[in-house]
């Protein structure tokens, strides 16, 4: 069993493989001329692809129109992507290299629910997911005073710097603790709850 099969099957999830190893393999192929992220093949599935999977069931829950702010790589959006082919999403990337990237991966790997822009003003979604793009309070200000969603899903690392970063933001928040399959380190998701009705 591959290891991506065996992280799909840890996180009780079914989703198409062969796109996600081929989003790895291209971005694997990619990084090695751009530097997209630091890790090796390996690191790629477990530490990112696997990574960005662990929120398939809350993205679920939350809604059917997803923007993802500063995709970058394409993460968390594209594996994303590949197993809720039945949620749209946007992914946010101001960097016109990086954008040329994802749109040579929706080619590549065959994504019809996604679409990258460089900028997403007046648009709303049912979610903003954002990982390793800016501090919590600076973000969560930014995409409530756009308006872009009233919810925000944020990737995180350990929970004294989600606390310490949740003591400066001005929305309350719930955060879940996550295991990624092949990560030893700690994972936590945080959803912001940028309404006073989404809030109740």
């Amino acid at each position: 069993m591959s290891l991506l099969a065996e992280g799909l099957q840890e996180l009780s999830l079914k989703a198409d493989t062969d796109k996600l190893a081929a989003y790895a393999a291209e971005l694997d192929r990619w990084n090695q001329v751009y530097g997209f992220v630091k890790a090796n093949h390996e690191q790629i599935l477990t530490h990112h692809v696997l990574d960005a999977l662990v929120a398939v069931p809350v993205v679920r829950q939350l809604g059917s129109t997803i923007a993802d702010f500063g995709s970058g790589a394409g993460l968390p959006a594209i594996p994303l992507a590949i197993a809720l082919p039945q949620v749209t999403f946007t992914l946010i990337e101001r960097s016109e290299k990086r954008r040329a990237f994802l749109s040579a991966v929706f080619a590549h790997v065959g994504l019809q629910n996604a679409q990258v822009v460089e900028r997403a003003s007046g648009k709303n979604f049912d979610l903003v997911t954002a990982r390793a793009v800016s501090p919590l309070p600076k973000l969560a200000t930014f995409i409530a005073n756009e308006r872009l969603a009233p919810r925000l899903l944020v990737y995180a690392g350990t929970r004294s710097a989600i606390d310490a970063a949740l003591c400066k933001t001005p929305f309350p928040a719930t955060v879940k603790q996550v295991r990624v399959p092949g990560v030893h380190a700690e994972r936590h998701l945080i959803t912001v709850h940028l309404s006073k009705k989404d809030a109740l």
